[in-house]
């Protein structure tokens, strides 16, 4: 006969897990995670590397960066013509311009004037001995006819120079021979005739522009001399 408890004491023993095999599925998969982890490093490192390395050197990428200078802006001036200059009016018929005769000596000045057609006064300083010209009545430029006499101003005082002989020529020639020389003419008998005497006498000092007094004519005409009687 059954004991009225059997099923009581004969049910199904309480399974037991199983320990072992859950602690080595927790293990591979601890394993698994640190592979994944360093493989992700490795590749993040590998991809940083090829990207901005040479894979035959391992150094990174030389930057070189250059500065172009940026161009100079010329500024353009526009082109600027020549100055008009009055063209120079023409001289008159019958004259020219006066050409200036200033910084020369007044010889040479007097020279010019002579190869000119046109007379000339020397005007001389107070002192010193510059024969330089300083400057002319009428100035430069100024339209003048043959024969005009221009006043010509030395810097310096008149220089002292040598009385030429010009007794027995004629008072024409005397007249050209003492101009020539620097001096002045005084006629105290007339135009006409050769010269019977001079004053002062040749080779006498005597200034430039200082007047020879000359006696033209025949000798009845000379001061002092006797007139003939009458027959």
């Amino acid at each position: 006969m059954t004991d009225g408890n059997a099923s009581w004491q004969t049910s199904s023993p309480v399974e037991q897990p199983d320990r072992p095999r859950r602690g080595a599925m927790v293990a591979g998969a601890a394993v698994a995670t640190v592979l994944l982890a360093t493989i992700g490093a490795i590749g993040g490192w590998a991809l940083a590397n090829s990207e901005g390395s040479d894979p035959t050197t391992g150094a990174g990428p030389e930057v070189t960066s250059t500065i172009e200078p940026s161009p100079t802006k010329t500024k353009t001036r526009p082109p600027t013509s020549p100055p008009k200059t009055a063209p120079t009016p023409k001289a008159p018929a019958g004259q020219f311009a006066l050409p200036d005769l200033t910084g020369q000596s007044f010889e040479r000045v007097r020279q010019d004037l002579r190869e000119l057609g046109l007379g000339w006064t020397l005007m001389f300083g107070d002192s010193g001995e510059d024969p330089t010209v300083v400057r002319t009545d009428p100035p430069a430029n100024t339209n003048v006819r043959k024969g005009t006499t221009v006043k010509v101003y030395v810097s310096g005082a008149a220089p002292m120079t040598d009385v030429p002989e010009v007794t027995g020529l004629s008072c024409d020639q005397a007249k050209a021979v003492l101009v020539d020389s620097g001096f002045g003419i005084e006629y105290r008998t007339g135009k006409t005739g050769p010269v019977l005497r001079q004053e002062p006498g040749p080779n006498e000092k005597r200034r430039w522009n200082e007047s020879i007094v000359i006696y033209c004519g025949s000798p009845p005409n000379l001061p002092g001399q006797p007139t003939p009687a009458a027959t």
